[in-house]
């Protein structure tokens, strides 16, 4: 069935549109075994959506008009799969008005990645970090211009005090 079916249905049935969250997990593979996530309790095989299926979904949100948001994980880690900043521009492509996010643990995220990121479109990441070790590419991608307006970043009670020695906060 086609998005602008169900869309016309939902506009006339509803006088809105039936959802304003896509979440897009294009791989679930996720680095960590953190003990409160599915993923770290029960490793799968790794299974990875592919490039037409994605291209499938923008394309069908671009002829709604899709301006809902957009958001590049649920149970994995967005920055593991190399294609996030293709998905990343393919969306703001076909969805330009959208704001488009994602959560990641960020062992994997670099200052030249978070700027390739927003060149693509990222509107917002948050990073969040669990285990009380904020490594430097995090720093720095927090102590920028793009990642003070990009970033933001979810921390334990054991890591405030060392984020606050870092920025002086």
């Amino acid at each position: 069935m086609s998005l602008k079916i169900v869309e016309d249905f939902c506009q006339k049935a509803y006088g809105r549109f039936l959802f304003s969250n896509i979440a897009i997990e294009a791989s679930d593979f996720c680095n960590r075994d953190c003990k409160f996530c599915p993923v770290g309790v029960e490793r799968k095989p790794v299974s990875r959506l592919d490039d037409q299926t994605i291209l499938a979904i923008f394309e069908q949100l671009a002829v709604l008009n899709y301006v809902g948001q957009i958001c590049f994980n649920w149970y994995n880690e967005p920055l593991a799969d190399k294609r996030l900043t293709t998905h990343i521009k393919m969306a703001r492509s076909a969805c330009p008005k959208s704001f488009i996010y994602f959560a990641t643990n960020g062992d994997l995220l670099t200052m030249k990645l978070l700027d390739e990121m927003v060149d693509a479109g990222l509107n917002w990441i948050n990073v969040s970090q669990y285990d009380g070790v904020i490594k430097n590419d995090i720093m720095q991608c927090r102590e920028t211009v793009a990642g003070r307006e990009h970033m933001s970043s979810g921390l334990t009670k054991k890591t405030k005090a060392r984020w606050r020695g870092h920025n002086g906060a």
